[in-house]
């Protein structure tokens, strides 16, 4: 069975913000929703500068869907974490509990002041979703689109480094296990015990997680 998953190469990333910008012009997110964000840690002594893409984590163990009252919240056969828009009630329940800020709630405020002609047939022809105003929007590794088995989510498409790496992640051949093999890549902190499908290359040491603006930076760290 097939499980996507991520690879991202922190050595090839120079925090360009493509991958955010593509992912918003892909998915047609509202002004204020951000299903992928571009996060800065810094160190002081030596000098150095991490940009980490960050976005949902498709978790094999989310706690989201764990908590969500109307099962809104489901993983696809792939492995891939994602919001029926009819069952969810925008309750927020779900975007309290992740601890890597994943979820937003979107508040009505659509990229456009309605659906364009192009989007409207997009869904209709499948590979999109239309926005719904106050429920539970995140990162769908774009799994709607057909394109995105052959080609890959908006992101890793449009990285001008191919920092960012799609595959099966259950494929001991494929592309992402030998990154993950060969480089030993990290997911970001795994003890939280979500056990998250998003791999990191060359992500700085423990103690800068800290300085992500996410939940989880309330963990004490060692």
């Amino acid at each position: 069975m097939v499980k996507y998953g991520l690879v991202v190469d922190l050595n090839k990333c120079q925090g360009c913000y493509t991958c955010v910008i593509a992912c918003k012009m892909a998915n047609l997110t509202g002004s204020k929703i951000q299903w992928i964000k571009m996060y800065r840690v810094e160190q002081e002594d030596p000098p150095d500068v991490w940009w980490i893409p960050f976005l949902c984590m498709h978790c094999d163990n989310p706690p989201c869907l764990t908590v969500c009252p109307t099962h809104a919240l489901v993983k696809t056969n792939e492995g891939v974490v994602v919001v029926d828009y009819d069952k969810c009630n925008g309750c927020g329940i779900c975007v309290m509990v992740c601890p890597y800020d994943a979820l937003e709630i979107n508040k009505g405020e659509p990229y456009f002041s309605k659906p364009l002609p192009f989007e409207q047939k997009a869904v209709e022809e499948g590979g999109y979703r239309l926005h719904k105003p106050f429920i539970v929007e995140k990162c769908t590794l774009c799994i709607d689109n057909p394109e995105t088995k052959q080609y890959g989510p908006a992101c890793v498409r449009c990285c001008p480094t191919t920092a960012i790496v799609w595959g099966d992640l259950d494929d001991p051949k494929s592309e992402v296990s030998a990154l993950i093999a060969n480089n030993q890549a990290q997911t970001i902190l795994p003890e939280l015990g979500t056990k998250p499908r998003v791999y990191y290359i060359g992500l700085p040491p423990k103690s800068l997680l800290a300085q992500l603006p996410i939940k989880a930076k309330l963990v004490k760290i060692s």
